[in-house]
């Protein structure tokens, strides 16, 4: 969509008190070339939208995690709502993390697309009927993992080959358990499947 295109929309909506700005319906539009990830991929657009809408509030969404962006979008005026969505499957507890300051502790959504070919959008295909995120593996199957835990009768020692997500899902939830735990992983970088979310740009 041109500029031209994009004004000419937001003078149509210009009757309405909100207007939500999306942009791509799937995360796999913000690939770059290069094969990075845009966080933020909405905001310029929403900002031009903003501009011709004077009596009207402009949201955002599309790749937003980071609170101290987020603030930085608000600040800036390029919009005056920002939303997550994904994220908040990724991190359910986002809000309160970037509330109480603990930024660096938010699980990050690396669009991915896990959920959504869980149906979590209805017109994409490879439906598998269960809503799943590759960075948050309670997601889905909350009722296994809120239950209280027995205790154990006996700290062992645990072996776990291979440092990718369900490795290290494994690694943790042993180690919380009170059990003693060797994570090995062949190549220098854990999390090996996800490793294309350290591609991302701002």
């Amino acid at each position: 969509m041109t500029d031209q295109e994009l004004v000419k929309k937001a003078l149509a909506m210009h009757q309405f008190s909100y207007v939500p700005y999306s942009g791509f319906p799937v995360g796999a539009a913000l690939l770059t070339q290069e094969g990075r990830v845009f966080t933020g991929c909405n905001v310029e657009n929403a900002a031009k939208i903003k501009a011709v809408l004077k009596h009207s509030l402009v949201s955002v969404v599309g790749g937003l995690n980071d609170p101290a962006h987020m603030e930085q979008i608000l600040r800036e005026k390029k919009a005056d709502l920002v939303l997550a969505a994904r994220q908040m499957l990724a991190d359910p507890d986002w809000p309160r993390k970037a509330k109480e300051g603990r930024a660096d502790e938010i699980i990050k959504c690396i669009r991915c697309e896990e959920c959504i070919s869980a149906g979590f959008i209805p017109h994409v295909p490879f439906d598998i009927g269960v809503l799943r995120c590759a960075v948050n593996p309670i997601l889905g199957r909350e009722y296994e993992t809120t239950r209280a835990e027995a205790p154990i009768s006996q700290s062992r020692k645990f072996l776990v080959a291979g440092g990718g997500p369900a490795g290290m899902e494994a690694a943790i939830t042993a180690a919380r358990r009170g059990h003693k735990v060797v994570l090995c992983e062949m190549t220098g970088e854990l999390g090996f499947n996800l490793g294309y979310p350290s591609r991302r740009t701002a």
